[in-house]
């Protein structure tokens, strides 16, 4: 028999700047046969997981004895439970003396010290987090995380998943999904009040009008606490204010690979009309759209006003929706925020990475590739992490959680795009926050974000900060 037929790692990294600006490559090669572990005494167990039109050789090997993984994660009660409850019992049944150490930060730690935690005395073996040019690469460019091209070559990541983001050459962890961002509302006061689900932006600005003209409160956001909260809010809406060629221009132009050389012949800018206008959308959201002095209110403030309806709207990403099936008193259900030129849903991929000081590297590849093909795994996904997910053998039917089948019987009509901060520079990334923060306080306005945002990238450009 043949030499099993592969597209090697050399292929897709020429797709690296794509990968980064969101392209999907979906099956640009095929194995026709699954990668096979020598057989040996590491050998423990063999699965096979099987997909409509895809059949995927599994072999398990034994750990190192009484291993024990660190896993790092962002703070949220409901998915640390599943993991703990759920993922790790289920891989323990492969792994009976392998253990799990859950860690968790607050988002603010968590995001300020990704880049120490990994490259200090006491990393995890493994952190769940954003697969990005910023927070991933930043930590990849200072050395903290393991390579595992030689890892996606074995057990065919490459083909197993719909989209990889390569950096800077080279694959570091896996994309698992991709949160969106639906409005939530209260479907008992839109009946009550004679609201329907807007289909239009100019539909859901007069909803949003008429909401505050009945004594409710606007759509409920609490970004006091998080920095880049109130950005959750409108990462698609950038995207739909733009043509699609031009929103992309904007969006790698300004991306990781911004220099001196590449600044001078940008075919779009910051400071262009239709930009700026973009950007307004910003204002627009301050002054119509959510509850007043919403820069003043948590995370936890704007849930607890959602439902307690003082207000019949909130805009939240699919990562907290596993923690809103039993909240809810009244009847909730989600829409998806109108666009203005085009519609769809933008997200900031998820996934995991492997330090590169791990003593388990081996372990902690087998631990990913079980989480991107074990069924329980991908219903975990779908139904915990939440948004769309990347695995080529993930069913629809997995959605199981009646919330997450309401948001994702419109979520999978749209096409996804990586939201736009996450395809900028990393500098920028940090930059457009504090930006957009001044926004949200009335400091600034969209046209002079504008001018800040243009004169920043071109010292980014010019290596001045």
């Amino acid at each position: 028999m043949s030499e099993p037929k592969k597209v090697s790692r050399r292929e897709y990294v020429k797709y690296g700047a794509s990968f980064a600006a969101g392209a999907v490559i979906a099956g640009a090669g095929v194995y026709l046969a699954a990668p096979r572990a020598e057989a040996g005494p590491g050998v423990t167990a063999t699965t096979t997981v099987t997909a409509p039109g895809t059949t995927v050789t599994k072999t398990a090997t034994a750990a190192p004895e009484k291993a024990t993984l660190k896993f790092w994660m962002g703070e949220n009660p409901a998915i640390e439970k599943a993991y703990n409850d759920i993922i790790f019992t289920e891989f323990q049944k492969f792994h009976p003396d392998v253990s799990f150490k859950m860690e968790t930060s607050d988002h603010n730690t968590f995001v300020a010290t990704l880049v120490t935690r990994h490259t200090g005395p006491d990393p995890p073996d493994m952190t769940s987090m954003w697969i990005d040019p910023s927070r991933m690469g930043g930590i990849a460019d200072a050395g903290g995380l393991l390579v595992t091209d030689e890892y996606a070559d074995k057990y065919n990541w490459w083909d197993k998943l719909g989209m990889h983001y390569v950096h800077k050459g080279k694959l570091y962890g896996v994309i698992q999904n991709s949160w969106i961002l639906p409005m939530y509302y209260n479907v008992d006061l839109f009946e009550k009040n004679g609201w329907t689900v807007p289909e239009t932006e100019e539909e859901f600005y007069e909803l949003c009008a008429d909401v505050k003209k009945k004594g409710l409160l606007g759509a409920s956001l609490g970004p006091r606490d998080v920095i880049g909260y109130f950005d959750n809010a409108l990462c698609h809406l950038l995207h739909s204010a733009l043509d699609k060629d031009r929103a992309d221009k904007l969006f790698d132009g300004y991306g990781p690979y911004l220099s001196k050389e590449t600044y001078s012949d940008l075919p779009v800018r910051w400071t262009d009309p239709d930009v700026v206008e973009a950007i307004q959308l910003y204002e627009i959201w301050r002054d119509e759209v959510l509850v007043t002095d919403f820069m003043a209110m948590g995370i936890d403030e704007a849930h607890t006003l959602f439902f307690a309806q003082k207000t019949p709207m909130m805009p939240q990403g699919t990562w907290v929706a596993a923690m809103f099936g039993e909240t809810a008193k009244f009847k909730l259900s989600t829409f998806h925020i109108p666009g203005r030129k085009r519609q769809l849903v933008a997200g900031h991929p998820g996934g995991l990475v492997i330090a590169k000081a791990t003593k388990n590297p081996d372990l902690c590849a087998e631990f990913v590739d079980f989480m991107i093909t074990n069924k329980e795994s991908l219903k975990f996904l779908a139904n915990y992490a939440g948004g769309v997910i990347n695995s080529k053998l993930f069913n629809p039917s997995y959605y199981e959680t009646p919330i997450m089948q309401d948001i994702m019987s419109w979520g999978l009509k749209y096409p996804w795009e990586y939201e736009f901060r996450m395809r900028l520079s990393p500098k920028l990334f940090d930059y457009w926050h504090v930006l957009s923060q001044k926004i949200a306080v009335k400091e600034i306005t969209a046209k002079q974000m504008a001018t800040e945002l243009e004169d920043y990238s071109k010292k980014i450009a010019e290596g001045t900060v």
